[in-house]
């Protein structure tokens, strides 16, 4: 992959490639802010390079493994890298109608539309390629499970599967028996990474997946952050200066991935002129990892019950300008975005809690302006209305309208 960095994990990299060809399951822990989801991404390219069919799957995401798998193909079969649509036409086609229903239902939650005669060009583009393949009776696809359509799907392909899970502790409940499913019925070869700070949870998960039988490998070494030796090298790399006073305060700090980047990307964010209201704004850009308006973004900030007490527009435009300066934020085509820094805003610890309020804010403010919103940002709405129906069928057909505008 053109563009990708990546800086001396390579024994780390060979080392999970030798276990994943020798097991169907793979645990691997990690320290936190270790540069494991870099590690991950590199890992996937690496196969697709050698035209293997393989899943990066986030389990921060407001999504099920299937989901994401499905979300996946569909994305594969748009793509302009025609070797890659080539590698999942063959499967899908075995698929017929119910892989179709069920790339219906994960791309924008149409379950909820139940006879939608236009999704949108975005899904159509996909579902054409298929339309020519139907055999299946149409007035049963209903039967059909996403865990059913994928293990069909996946039993017609006769070359390993390879999942890579990153934060496997986090996954939604619903994704482990089809886990379970895959490591039984399928040829997959599973990396479950965990964070080593939980260790009770990972015991949990793993007695979920009936191993027995299933060829399975623990890594003892922990995944862990830069040593000195590599951020040398990632200075190096990125042709910046190191001295014995910028590594003091590297270790100082854990030696975490994010503080790293931040200092090689001229970023001094995560240390200094921090409080707690330019936080939170961060905080709301990073759940919501996405460019937004800073009049929509001034909205959901005020939602804050602290922050809206007396809230002036002055001042928060203050806060916005605070944060340029400092580089953590930059302004392109009229919207706020973090800036290009790796996963920066991990750097910042974000609950469960606050990230659950700043969802729940950004939702409340997006179904107030649904009309001004991208694609980008309406996919998020679609993507964190799992449980509320009327709004998410709100958001899909704005993301309609927007699709037809485009």
């Amino acid at each position: 992959m053109a563009g990708f960095d990546f800086v001396n994990r390579e024994t780390e990299l060979e080392g999970i490639k030798e276990c994943l060809n020798s097991n169907s399951a793979v645990f691997l822990d990690s320290l936190g802010n270790s540069g494991l989801t870099h590690f991950l991404k590199k890992l996937y390219y690496d196969y697709c390079a050698e035209n293997a069919y393989c899943f990066y799957i986030d389990g921060e995401q407001n999504r099920s493994l299937q989901e994401q798998m499905l979300y996946q193909i569909f994305e594969a079969s748009k793509r302009e890298d025609k070797s890659r649509k080539r590698m999942w036409q063959k499967p899908r086609k075995q698929m017929g109608k119910n892989i179709k229903e069920v790339i219906k239902i994960c791309a924008y939650g149409i379950d909820i539309i139940p006879c939608l005669p236009n999704i949108g060009d975005l899904v159509n583009s996909f579902i054409n390629a298929i339309e020519t393949t139907l055999d299946a009776d149409e007035y049963h696809i209903k039967d059909y499970k996403i865990e059913q359509a994928l293990t069909k799907l996946f039993k017609t392909i006769d070359k390993p599967i390879y999942v890579l899970i990153d934060r496997t502790d986090l996954l939604i409940k619903e994704s482990y028996q089809f886990l379970a499913t895959m490591l039984k019925d399928c040829n997959a070869k599973i990396l479950f990474t965990f964070s080593n700070s939980d260790a009770e949870k990972e015991i949990k998960i793993v007695s979920q997946l009936s191993l027995g039988g299933i060829k399975h490998f623990k890594q003892e070494t922990v995944f862990d952050r830069p040593d000195k030796n590599m951020i040398v090298e990632l200075f190096k790399h990125y042709e910046k200066a190191l001295n014995d006073d910028l590594m003091k305060y590297i270790c100082d700090r854990h030696r975490k991935i994010h503080i790293i980047m931040a200092k090689i990307n001229g970023c001094d964010i995560y240390l200094s002129g921090i409080d707690e209201k330019k936080g939170y704004l961060l905080k709301i850009l990073a759940v919501l990892n996405v460019p937004i308006e800073a009049k929509l973004l001034e909205r959901i900030y005020e939602k804050h019950p602290v922050y809206a007490l007396n809230f002036l527009h002055s001042e928060f435009e203050a806060l916005l300008d605070e944060l340029i300066q400092k580089k953590a934020l930059c302004i392109k085509n009229n919207e706020v975005e973090l800036a290009e820094i790796v996963d920066y805003c991990s750097s910042i610890e974000i609950s469960n809690l606050d990230r659950i309020i700043i969802t729940n804010d950004i939702i409340a403010t997006f179904l107030q302006a649904k009309e001004q919103l991208n694609i980008s940002q309406l996919k998020f709405a679609i993507a964190n209305t799992t449980k509320d129906y009327s709004k998410k069928k709100a958001f899909i057909m704005a993301l309609l309208c927007q699709q037809k505008k485009s």
